[in-house]
Parts: structure tokens; C-alpha cells; sequence
């Protein structure tokens, strides 16, 4: 009987999810318009993912350098190089806090899709043409 009813719900799921319809989508590149909440919400949710993998990162320096857990001369550069990164990558990510600047990326985004449409209208009307 269990299956019964996990087969009957996953085809009402199936039939009640009709697409995407916050947003219409570009029919031609398929591209969907991130609100200025949902992109908040992305930096936030990698601004915690850089942050914990730099946490890692800053911990095998730590363990190194107290020598409890002694690297190569290759990881230590891999190490520093990384912390470099993640921290870099973090300042970049607290720029979100400047509404232009998601307006940017809004704006960038737009733009990206239009010159995708452009490229394959480009491409589908020299197809036609051979």
C-alpha cells in the first residue's frame, strides 16, 4: 500500500508543478530574472560557504604552524594561496551592501541574456541561409 500512495503523490506533484510563473521566461535562451531578493539571498548563502571553507583553511595554517599537524612545503603554498583567495573573494561579496551595485548585477544579467538572444537568432539565421 505504501508505494501506492508515494507513486499517487509523486504524480500529483508532478501534475500541480506547472513551470516557473513568478517570472516569464526568455522562450528563446530560457533565462529567468533573478529578483534583487533571490541574488541577496545567493551572495548571503556564499558569503557562509566561503566563509566556513576559509575557517577550514585558516585552522591547517594554525595546526601547522603550532606544529601539530606539520604540511608540505606545496600544501603550505596551496594553504596561503587559498586563504588569499577566500578572503578576497569574501570582500567582494560584502560589496552587496551598496544598493547599485545589485542593480549592477541586475543590469548584467539582462544584458548577458540579450546578447545570448542576439547569438542565437545570429546563428539561427545563418542556418537558414545555407
Amino acid at each position: 500500500m505504501k508505494p501506492f500512495l508515494l507513486l499517487l503523490s509523486l504524480l500529483f506533484l508532478i501534475g500541480t508543478v506547472h513551470g516557473n510563473t513568478r517570472y516569464e521566461t526568455d522562450e528563446l535562451t530560457g533565462h529567468v530574472e533573478s529578483s534583487r531578493e533571490e541574488i541577496l539571498s545567493t551572495r548571503k548563502l556564499r558569503k557562509q560557504q566561503f566563509a566556513d571553507l576559509l575557517a577550514g583553511y585558516e585552522t591547517q595554517l594554525e595546526d601547522h604552524n603550532s606544529g601539530e599537524t606539520l604540511l608540505t612545503e606545496k600544501q603550505y603554498n596551496k594553504v596561503l594561496h587559498k586563504i588569499k583567495a577566500y578572503k578576497h573573494k569574501l570582500q567582494e561579496l560584502d560589496l552587496d551592501a551598496d544598493p547599485r551595485f545589485v542593480d549592477r548585477i541586475v543590469a548584467r544579467e539582462a544584458h548577458l541574456n540579450e546578447v545570448t538572444r542576439a547569438r542565437i537568432l545570429r546563428r539561427s539565421s545563418g542556418a537558414d541561409e545555407l
